[in-house]
């Protein structure tokens, strides 16, 4: 099927995104996701038709009253506001780089509303679950191997200690880890906020690192990549499809809604909860805009909070 005009331009975008921006393989695939259901929506999208507002309201009403499958085979009609806005911000960023490039002379999206997303769910695993996953990782599921055992488990308790992002765990070799400082090295190249950061880490993490490193030094397979976290099967780097495998299973067989992003809330909580500071916050998760890492305080357990406000008095106002 030959391209229209604006498929064209896009490919044009992407390759500038991927090789002057330097934008993550993540964010490009964000970008052609959105293009492409952009296209399965309005198959007769070009430059003219979405300089109108018209167009956006239309492809706006479509994604929220189309009926789509999921993969349990249920049905399910439109979207999460928060899916909406993100794939308007993917959508966004190409209409602007169509204006700059004098592709358009019109955007007409800042002008047609946003929809408000409430960030009421909670996020944060709790206490109890947190238990409740390690229990499973380290005692209750029968792994294929001992050293599956402490691979996973050394893995869940990195993601629940440090907050780390998904990518940053799959990108750690064997020089992220120092041992005599106890600290974890995030690689800007490897970080959405293309930042490197050093991450202190707590005695009992490093004690599951040690045990770790020790089972992958001890693994028949002998590994000669430096990749930190290694395949059970072959030579090479855990990667992504293998990571996802292991969240799955975690959820499915757990009795936890986990997800691995889940634990990066879960760290930011507890750090809000402990008082720690906003730009302390900001530094260990590696954020640049702190404005982001504001909304990860939303949270904060009401508990937590009321700690905070029973030291306001602390006794002081007794009459």
């Amino acid at each position: 099927m030959q391209q229209n005009e604006l498929q064209v331009l896009f490919d044009d975008f992407l390759r500038e995104q991927q090789y002057t921006a330097g934008a993550r393989p993540d964010t490009l695939e964000g970008y052609r996701a959105a293009l492409s259901l952009l296209f399965k929506l309005a198959p007769d999208a070009d430059l003219k038709s979405v300089q109108e507002r018209s167009f956006w309201i239309g492809l706006f009403e479509t994604l929220q009253t189309r009926t789509r499958t999921l993969n349990n085979g249920k049905q399910h009609k439109g979207v999460k506001n928060s899916t909406l806005l993100t794939y308007r911000s993917k959508w966004g960023k190409f209409m602007r780089w169509l204006v700059d490039t004098r592709q358009i002379k019109e955007n007409p999206l800042p002008t047609i509303s946003k929809p408000h997303v409430e960030y009421v769910d909670r996020r944060y695993l709790t206490e109890t679950e947190i238990h409740k996953l390690l229990q499973f990782c380290q005692y209750d599921y029968e792994w294929a191997t001992e050293f599956l055992r402490c691979r996973n488990y050394t893995i869940l308790k990195l993601l629940i200690l440090t907050g780390i992002r998904r990518n940053e765990l799959l990108g750690f070799t064997l020089e992220s880890v120092n041992m005599e400082q106890r600290t974890l090295t995030v690689e800007g190249k490897t970080s959405k906020s293309k930042l490197t950061r050093t991450i202190p880490l707590q005695r009992e993490l490093m004690v599951e690192l040690q045990r770790y490193l020790r089972a992958r030094e001890d693994h028949p397979i002998a590994y000669t990549t430096n990749a930190l976290f290694v395949s059970s099967k072959r030579n090479r780097p855990l990667g992504k499809h293998g990571l996802k495998h292991l969240a799955d299973l975690i959820k499915q067989k757990s009795g936890v809604n986990f997800f691995v992003h889940r634990c990066r809330h879960t760290y930011a909580a507890n750090l809000y909860a402990q008082g720690v500071s906003l730009s302390h916050v900001q530094q260990l998760m590696g954020h640049v805009d702190p404005r982001m890492t504001l909304k990860y305080g939303r949270q904060v357990t009401t508990e937590a909070l009321r700690d905070s406000v029973e030291k306001l008095g602390n006794g002081k106002y007794v009459g």
